[in-house]
């Protein structure tokens, strides 16, 4: 399926087969410790209101929380990439959805990073993780580390 020129589809088989997978490497290989200390900065993280958010979430997948740190994850994503587009515009979209399809957030972020939330967290053609755990499609007891 194709829409907005993202073909949904191969761009989420792409995510599954190479991305993710190194990206859940890199994290399992972190410790808490390690990851405070590298992202507790504002080169990386200065767009965030709090931190300690972010840390509490790291801190949960690391005690295998998936559930709840997915839940904490969007919620904080949301609010932070509407404070983003607030720095840039004066009204912020009322759905997270048409918060990370703003072209205003695409030029403050660049095309891959939000095709990357555009593919987790978008239209219902998406991985749609929000909405999926958010509504209770996916049960504690069904997701693992």
């Amino acid at each position: 399926y194709v829409e907005m020129g993202i073909n949904y589809q191969e761009s989420i088989r792409r995510l599954d087969m190479t991305i993710l997978p190194q990206i859940e490497h890199y994290f399992d290989q972190m410790t808490i410790e390690q990851f405070r200390s590298y992202y507790d900065n504002d080169y990386y993280c200065g767009w965030l209101k709090n931190r300690k958010d972010l840390f509490r979430i790291f801190n949960l997948l690391k005690n295998n929380e998936i559930h709840l740190a997915t839940l904490l994850l969007t919620c904080l994503t949301e609010r932070n990439l509407g404070n983003l587009l607030l720095i840039q515009i004066n009204t912020v979209p009322n759905l997270l959805r048409q918060i990370i399809e703003s072209s205003t957030l695409c030029s403050i972020l660049g095309s891959d990073l939000t095709l990357l939330f555009q593919l987790l967290i978008g239209s219902p053609k998406s991985i749609n993780l929000r909405n999926v755990y958010w509504h209770g499609f996916i049960q504690y007891n069904e997701i693992s580390s």
